[in-house]
């Protein structure tokens, strides 16, 4: 059973396109699915924490209205001491390889000298070489900190510290070549 604001967000989409007898199925799709989850027709409208950036574009038709905005933030240990990016300089960062945020880390790493470990697999592998103590810190979406966070049985143990490091605004994203679907979205 789903819960949360993106299924009611699914719900009041459904409901007011379709009739409140409607029933949303909801689909499980991991972030590495999404780029072909609308195109092989797995799902007809994704709202899973995603946002356009360029390359996006063939995933389908994308809302020019955003529903949420999530940021680029670190996580450190929160008996680390450190409070900034700044304060990471000759220490490491792990991020999820290739990802925007990756991007953003290896850009500030020149000027402030951090070193970016980007590790391939699923987010939570690369939360994993940071909680087992081979990165300093760990840099993703606020939003995934807080959830992998709180699946570490001592959330306590970790705190998410300075400033944004950029802006994810999310969109709504329905199959390619459906523009009618998504001027109704």
């Amino acid at each position: 059973s789903y819960s949360g604001f993106e299924v009611q967000l699914a719900q009041a989409l459904a409901s007011r396109l379709f009739g409140d007898a409607v029933t949303v199925e909801f689909v499980n799709i991991s972030a590495r699915q999404r780029p072909n989850a609308l195109v092989d027709g797995r799902v007809d409208l994704m709202i899973r924490n995603t946002g356009f950036e360029p390359g996006r574009e063939a995933w389908g038709e994308w809302t020019n209205t955003f529903y949420f905005v999530d940021g680029q933030r670190l996580m450190v240990r929160a008996d680390s001491g450190y409070t900034s990016l700044n304060d990471l300089a000759g220490r490491t960062i792990a991020v999820q390889a290739g990802t925007p945020a990756q991007t953003s880390l290896e850009e500030a790493a020149e000027s402030i000298g951090f070193t970016v470990v980007p590790v391939q697999g699923i987010i939570t592998d690369a939360f994993a070489v940071f909680t087992n103590g081979q990165a300093d810190a760990f840099s993703a979406d606020w939003t995934v900190l807080a959830a992998l966070a709180d699946t570490t049985g001592a959330p306590a143990d970790y705190t998410v510290v300075g400033e944004l490091l950029s802006e994810i605004p999310w969109n709504v994203v329905v199959p390619p070549g459906e523009a009618a679907f998504l001027n109704e979205v």
